[in-house]
């Protein structure tokens, strides 16, 4: 089981690594469910990253309370344990977002009043509450929880400064085993293509350290035409590109020298271990996943931690 906290502000874009933590696991054999408090859902952005041949392994519920939210993922949990008892089918549940819905007493006093009050506490409240419940509940199973949450700027009061601060408390941080920040650092704007650069600092990870910080390209273009004669939308994050990035990174090439000799001079990448000359920073991320032997000297390097997040371990 894990829990994944995504937080950011706006455009961010938080909403889209959640559907591409849901288009590993679908890649994996599994399933998703998509719980959608915004009301905002881009169904073609979805499919573009997802996969427009897997709308059928992903449910999507709207809900309109944060009770009701929780329902939804207290339902489906019940329902994997029902219908997959041999646990062998790994299992996203998404939340988008935590902030996208209010209480039940809320929405009522609403109604009753014309208005609202400062009650959001109570929200974030219930929140840390469920997810202190739920870490207990997911115990064994191939299940992840992953949810979005806004970034705000607050007055420090010590001073003018501002601070980012998000909703839900600090039990989230508690029971998420990883807490990744995003911010968009630029648009892209290619010739074939377009996108944005995206920062991910992981503020505490269960794989290894945390405060680690990475650049990864998020990129789309329209290539293909449906029965409607619009465009199809296909999205992709370079996680290779973003491997290349990071070897170079000075802030890590000293801990890591004894096992990459990846440089890049001019955005181009070589690495004589590879067999790779100038190559762009996607190709070389590639050739780095796709040697095993290169992979394992540079976890053990960064210290992280092989875990094996989707599959079922059974006994002989």
């Amino acid at each position: 089981m894990k829990i994944i906290g995504l937080a950011g502000k706006p455009a961010s874009c938080k909403s889209a690594d959640l559907f591409d933590i849901m288009r590993m696991c679908i890649h994996a054999g599994g399933i998703a469910h998509l719980i959608e408090t915004e009301h905002k859902l881009n169904m073609h952005f979805l499919n573009s990253i997802i996969g427009h041949n897997n709308k059928e392994r992903i449910r999507i519920d709207m809900a309109e309370t944060v009770q009701e939210a929780q329902d939804f993922i207290t339902d489906a949990i019940n329902y994997y344990k029902d219908n997959c008892p041999d646990r062998d089918m790994p299992f996203v549940i998404g939340v988008d977002s935590l902030a996208g819905a209010t209480t039940v007493d809320i929405k009522e006093d609403i109604k009753k009043e014309g208005h609202a009050s400062k009650a959001y506490p109570e929200a974030a409240l219930l929140w840390s509450n469920y997810f202190k419940a739920l870490s207990s509940d997911l115990i064994g199973l191939p299940v992840i929880i992953v949810f979005t949450n806004h970034l705000k700027d607050k007055i420090d009061s010590k001073g003018p400064a501002k601070v980012n601060t998000k909703s839900g408390g600090i039990s989230q941080d508690f029971h998420a085993a990883q807490y990744i920040y995003m911010s968009k650092i630029k648009d892209i704007e290619l010739v074939s293509r377009e996108g944005k650069l995206i920062s991910m600092k992981v503020q505490k990870c269960g794989l290894g350290p945390a405060n680690r910080k990475i650049e990864v390209p998020v990129l789309w273009d329209f290539d293909k035409i449906d029965k409607s004669d619009n465009p199809v939308q296909n999205t992709k994050w370079d996680w290779h590109a973003a491997t290349a990035r990071l070897l170079v990174n000075k802030k890590l090439v000293n801990r890591i020298a004894n096992v990459s000799d990846v440089t890049c001079n001019a955005n181009r990448y070589s690495s004589k271990r590879l067999g790779l000359i100038r190559v762009d920073d996607t190709k070389l991320g590639e050739a780095v996943f796709n040697n095993k032997e290169y992979m394992k000297d540079l976890q053990k390097a960064c210290g992280f931690r092989n875990w094996q997040v989707f599959g079922n371990e059974k006994s002989d």
